[in-house]
């Protein structure tokens, strides 16, 4: 692993590097932020109490880069998580990392041409997890049900641990239980269970209750649940489970914010991290003597500074909404979920501030924080240096796998590139040259993607498809062209007096932007709000005269 350039002796100074981090670059030794070290007593207190700090990752499914197609979404990579880990754990030495849901195996299933790729990134990612001192995995039968021998072999051979609460578990190293004991003196119990364990919710409660029952009685005084249940059915058994202390979620949905504030149930605390390694749920807990848990994230220094910066955000969200020229539909359904945002960050920082110069209270102690690092933010070099070696394996492979086009059957119309459309339809080359679509092969230009199956099909035109592109004609089809809303075009170009409607698309509906636009790459897209962006005079409206 790489040294890291903000040598912290302080977990809340990583929290807020990590924080400050959003905004830009993390800072250098020199330019770290003023007074942590004079304020930084009360989160000394804290950490030189036995404790233990868990960060949980919910449904990594092997991504090692997010997609980033829209800017909330350029957060993580696993690059960058191994250094922010790397940086927590010099800081603190309790630090507990696990993972609940899918671990191998994306949700999306493969085409023929991109398994191979997805075999690769398995594996790659696994080696590099090897790495990151995992304290446990939850075995997920929707990774070896969809992973094939791949996902299996993994999970059988991986350094990482592997638990599993079923009576026999289909990968024979799993545990039932595991106790980690950190350096500050904290015995830690964790436990996982996934949805094929059980055969009923009574058998399933009764099993992992007895297992916590026998980890408290033999001395954790915390113990975790990795829950691949999904949301309702985990708090569901946190309720039923009160010896539980903690809960991960997995089998989060594709389209999930991050949870920014605690999120206690009942005597539990509900982590959850949105999918593919873009944010980590971090929660440092004091066990201390029985009672109510005290939330002293407002405590630690840096606090009232960063809700301050989001409430910043908040509101620059709310002016852009509310001063739209033309409201859509969008924007009425984000406008009062950012005002309610608002009143409970004033809430939250009027509280920072009271708190300031207070002493930590007594009892039982939390603090939370969702780490949810962008792509400036430092990365590991090591990390980094094999997440380049396997693009460049999987360029390799793809150039070859997906090299020719797909012929085109009697039946079926060729595409023929957008220079042909424009040549007579003079008045839409304004707007498209202007349209984002048609700078989408840009980003994987920039990022080194151009080989990269999991990438090219959204930002290509009828890659893969008969008499469409692959990457031995890919200069021709490049971005999102005419074709790719507006269907294949050699019908209507071979006989243009007959018109578009029986050979064309003249009115792309909604099913033909959910197939780039997903919930995983477009969790905010609506329909109609984006559509109304492209009705413009010279597409979709009268172009001005001259």
């Amino acid at each position: 692993m790489s040294k890291p350039n903000l040598p912290l002796t302080l977990v809340v100074a990583v929290i807020l590097a990590a924080f400050a981090a959003c905004c830009g670059k993390q800072k250098s030794p020199s330019t770290a932020p003023q007074g942590v070290a004079k304020k930084a007593g009360q989160a000394k207190t804290l950490l030189a109490r036995p404790h233990v700090t868990i960060v949980a990752l919910s449904d990594w499914q092997a991504i090692l880069k997010p997609c980033g197609c829209t800017e909330e979404l350029q957060r993580g990579g696993i690059e960058r998580n191994a250094r922010f880990l790397a940086d927590l754990r010099r800081a603190d030495n309790s630090v507990v990392l696990v993972h609940a849901g899918r671990l191998l195996v994306e949700d999306e299933k493969p085409r023929p041409q991109q398994v191979a790729q997805r075999r690769e990134r398995m594996r790659t990612f696994s080696a590099i997890l090897d790495g990151l001192d995992v304290a446990a995995v939850a075995l997920s039968s929707a990774d070896l049900k969809d992973g094939g021998d791949v996902a299996t072999d993994l999970y059988a051979k991986a350094r990482w641990p592997v638990l599993s609460a079923a009576a026999k578990p289909s990968v024979a190293r799993a545990k039932k239980s595991r106790v980690v004991t950190t350096a500050s003196g904290v015995q830690v119990g964790i436990i996982a269970v996934d949805e094929g364990d059980f055969a009923d919710t009574k058998a399933r409660n009764a099993s992992l209750k007895a297992i916590a029952l026998k980890l408290k009685s033999d001395g954790a005084s915390i113990v975790v649940a990795l829950s691949n249940l999904g949301m309702r059915h985990t708090r569901r058994l946190s309720r039923a489970i009160p010896e539980l202390d903690v809960v991960v979620v997995g089998s989060v949905p594709a389209r999930s914010e991050p949870v920014e504030e605690l999120d206690p149930d009942d005597d539990a605390f509900i982590l959850r991290a949105p999918r593919h390694g873009a944010y980590m749920a971090m929660l440092t807990l004091v066990p201390g003597h029985r009672g109510r848990w005290h939330d002293v994230s407002p405590f630690l220094p840096g606090a009232a500074t960063r809700i301050n910066a989001r409430l910043v955000s908040v509101d620059k969200d709310i002016k852009r909404f509310a001063a739209g020229a033309r409201k859509t539909v969008a924007m009425e359904r984000a406008l009062p979920f950012f005002k309610k945002q608002r009143r409970e960050l004033e809430k939250r920082l009027k509280a920072a501030r009271e708190s300031a110069d207070k002493q930590l209270p007594d009892g039982r102690l939390a603090a939370y924080a969702s780490i949810g690092l962008p792509w400036s933010a430092a990365a590991d070099e090591s990390v980094e240096a094999v997440v380049k070696k396997y693009d460049k394996r999987v360029a390799a492979i793809n150039a070859e796998a997906a090299k020719d086009p797909v012929p085109a059957g009697k039946d079926d119309t060729p595409y023929v590139g957008s220079e042909v459309c424009l040549a007579c339809h003079i008045k839409a080359a304004a707007f498209v040259a202007k349209d984002l679509h048609s700078h989408a092969w840009k980003t994987l230009e920039k990022d080194g993607k151009t080989r990269d199956l999991d990438c090219v099909s959204c930002h290509s035109t009828a890659f893969g498809k008969p008499g469409g592109s692959a990457f031995g004609n890919i200069d021709k089809f490049s971005s999102v062209q005419c074709e790719a809303c507006h269907g294949p075009g050699g019908k209507h170009v071979a006989a243009p007096a007959g018109g578009t409607k029986s050979m064309m698309v003249n009115k792309p509906g909604e099913s033909v932007c959910l197939g780039c636009h997903t919930p995983e790459h477009a969790p905010r897209f609506a329909f109609e709000a984006y559509r109304r962006r492209l009705i413009v005079p010279g597409h979709g409206l009268p172009a001005p005269k001259p």
